[in-house]
């Protein structure tokens, strides 16, 4: 009698099974689908260039003793006229070395075709209330606006879409 009972039981859970498997896929692709969004390897919104800098000290130029050496890659199919830097820094106290902000923002002028690299100096002399001996921290650097060769734009004023790029 048993053996009648478990087969009934199994025959209940199959049957359930099939009709209910176009629910258990559809919920099996969305978790799938939300765990490889969240990894980061499909962005809502690409970002069409990469950016990335270091912070230098150059005792023996007297103009330009620090300034961030930067590399700005054009990721798009447009040609960039010009693209606007924005970087925050800290020093070894934790606070800005910027003069009353604690960011720096900068438009460079320069031609860099689809899919090309410009690399390029910052000089921060200007913004800065100290020139210490050794550089400062470059906590965060992203472009906030690339102006187009044809005349179109694309920004983000905040870096927000540079944190998931």
């Amino acid at each position: 009698m048993e053996n009648g009972m478990e087969k009934t039981a199994m025959e209940k859970f199959m049957h359930g099974w099939r009709n209910n498997f176009a629910v258990i896929f559809a919920f099996v692709v969305l978790c799938a689908g939300t765990a490889f969004l969240l990894s980061g390897c499909v962005s809502a919104k690409k970002v069409p260039y990469e950016v990335f800098g270091d912070m230098e000290i150059d005792s023996a130029n007297a103009l330009e003793k620090i300034f961030v050496e930067f590399c700005f890659e054009n990721h798009s199919e447009k040609a960039v006229r010009s693209f606007t830097i924005v970087l925050f820094a800290f020093d070894q106290d934790g606070s800005s070395p910027f003069y009353g902000r604690n960011n720096v923002v900068v438009k460079i002028e320069e031609f860099v075709p689809a899919g090309k690299s410009f690399f390029g100096k910052i000089p921060l002399d200007d913004f800065v209330y100290n020139v210490p001996e050794e550089p400062f921290e470059l906590e965060y650097i992203y472009v906030s606006l690339i102006e187009y060769e044809d005349g179109s734009c694309w920004s983000d004023a905040f870096g927000m879409d540079g944190l998931n790029g």
